[in-house]
């Protein structure tokens, strides 16, 4: 026979976890500490976040920082990119796949299997291709259906 012990405690609820913050200057610790009210604020040494202001790309021998606002499209060709912003073209070497990790999720998107575009560069539709500053660029089959919905499209 079993029996129920009435004296057993029931354990408390935790409080829910506060959010960690990372990848911060040292300098904002005390600010972030002082707004939240939190003892400890988590830092990370090697976290690899998206950028969302930009990413830098290697030009010849040193790192340019390219903004984001400014890259309309990004084209595959097997393992090199080619950036379009609105002053120049620049080819890196990249997956699609990491250079999509490194992008807002929020201002771009992938439309093909070998392109993504800036949602806000997007200038008209037609049939299966979107217009990206006067560049005609096809949609995928397996990405028509995120296409429409993330631009407010009912067909």
């Amino acid at each position: 026979m079993i029996t129920k012990d009435i004296n057993t405690r029931i354990p408390e609820k935790k409080e829910p976890n506060k959010p960690v913050i990372r990848n911060l200057p040292s300098g904002y610790v005390p600010v972030i500490r002082a707004l939240t009210g939190s003892e400890s604020v988590g830092q990370s040494d090697r976290t690899i976040t998206p950028m969302s202001t930009g990413v830098f790309i290697k030009v010849d021998s040193r790192y340019k920082k390219i903004l984001s606002e400014d890259i309309y499209l990004i084209e595959a060709l097997s393992d090199y990119m080619i950036l379009y912003t609105k002053e120049k073209r620049y080819t890196i070497h990249c997956t699609l796949h990491g250079i999509l990790e490194k992008l807002s999720k929020t201002d771009f998107m992938r439309v093909h299997k070998s392109y993504i575009v800036r949602i806000e560069s997007i200038s008209a539709i037609e049939d299966n291709l979107l217009t990206v500053e006067d560049q005609q660029v096809p949609i995928g089959k397996t990405f028509r259906h995120e296409v429409m919905s993330r631009l407010n499209i009912f067909a």
